[in-house]
């Protein structure tokens, strides 16, 4: 409702004042009367904030142009309508008000209904402003809470999904949750870097979120091969690797489903490049250097470090020193040395990640050791 709006008149003359109060008394609206630009600017930045001020032009201390673009130019001004009301009837002084960013321009001498009329409408438009700003923030607040329901919907769908893959894998180890940490924990180096400063927080969340199924296609990989405790045979290394093969696929077959997104993208790159090498001895397509996806890169030396660290059935832990050293050694190699230098540095983070996540008490007494 428009009653009780504030509307402030400026004017110089007190006559003019008390004319146009008492032609919007019956209105409803509280009014307030300022003589004089400077007094009347003043009290247009105070407390509360007027809806409206119907603005004198000819005024002997600030013209009233200058409290208009005075009253569009402050932050906390900027959207109250403004009306001209003045004895200046020419339409060039019409033009320039306008442009000045006047709402509406009246002509004296008044005429009470007009004037009762064009400041309601004035009012009214300001109403509908408000209620349109108040619904634009409702509907953001609402498209941010389905997204966080989204999101976190989605972090449940990865992490059961990693969760059952692992399982299948004879493993009960926290890979995927460290992993994952390690990755949130480089890209948040990785993006001072100048290589990489146009990276996004969105881009990098995507990155430790996406490295959870990086193994999602050992799904597909036989019980006898994926679960075997002795050294597996060339042959049955073959089978294995097809886990990067599967892992895409699944992934594509889910693109088609659900329509592609930047997670399921990420996704399927590490899960097919995370045994890429950066001298192109990886596996499944001998991709090398740059070649290479970021987020296979990075997945490919976390993966690796990660397995060195943790006791498996057909090998015991290697001490985090020695993990450390191998993946220095193979900078330029295996993996890309750029990454591997943004890895080292981040490497209390890394053992502090690795030593708060331990497979069993005794890894963690080991791998500090």
């Amino acid at each position: 409702m428009i009653k009780n709006s504030r509307v402030v008149i400026i004017d110089d003359s007190q006559t003019s004042i008390d004319l146009i109060k008492g032609f919007l008394r019956k209105e409803g609206y509280i009014l307030e009367g300022v003589k004089g630009g400077l007094d009347g600017l003043k009290r247009v930045l105070q407390h509360p904030k007027p809806d409206l001020v119907l603005l004198d032009i000819k005024m002997s201390d600030l013209n009233g142009f200058e409290v208009c673009r005075s009253i569009r130019n402050h932050p906390k001004t900027h959207d109250i309508p403004v009306i001209f009301v003045t004895s200046l009837n020419d339409a060039g002084n019409e033009t320039y008000g306008l442009k000045m960013g006047a709402n509406d321009y009246i002509v004296k001498p008044l005429n009470a209904g007009l004037t009762r009329i064009r400041v309601r409408h004035q009012l009214e438009l300001r109403l509908a402003e408000e209620e349109l700003e108040e619904q634009r923030d409702k509907l953001e607040t609402q498209v941010q809470e389905k997204t966080r329901e989204l999101d976190i919907t989605q972090d449940i769908t990865i992490e059961c999904m990693a969760t059952l893959a692992e399982k299948r894998d004879n493993d009960s180890s926290l890979h995927i949750t460290r992993t994952r940490q390690y990755i949130k924990v480089i890209c948040q180096r990785l993006k001072d870097h100048p290589e990489y400063k146009n990276l996004s927080e969105k881009e990098l969340d995507l990155f430790s979120k996406s490295a959870m199924l990086h193994d999602i296609g050992k799904v597909g990989i036989p019980d006898e091969v994926l679960q075997k405790t002795e050294t597996l045979t060339k042959e049955e290394f073959e089978i294995l690797k097809l886990h990067t093969k599967y892992g895409r696929d699944a992934l594509l077959e889910a693109e088609k489903t659900l329509g592609s997104t930047s997670y399921l993208t990420y996704a399927r790159e590490i899960a097919y490049t995370h045994h890429e090498r950066w001298d192109g001895t990886g596996y499944p397509e001998g991709l090398k250097g740059k070649g290479i996806p970021l987020s296979g890169r990075l997945m490919g030396i976390v993966d690796v470090f990660d397995t060195l660290i943790s006791k498996k059935v057909y090998k015991e832990a290697t001490p985090h020193d020695e993990a450390l050293e191998f993946i220095r050694s193979e900078a330029g190699k295996l993996f890309d040395p750029l990454l591997v230098e943004v890895f080292l540095d981040c490497k209390e983070n890394i053992l502090k990640i690795a030593l708060e996540n331990p497979d069993d008490d005794k890894q963690k007494i080991y791998g500090s050791a």
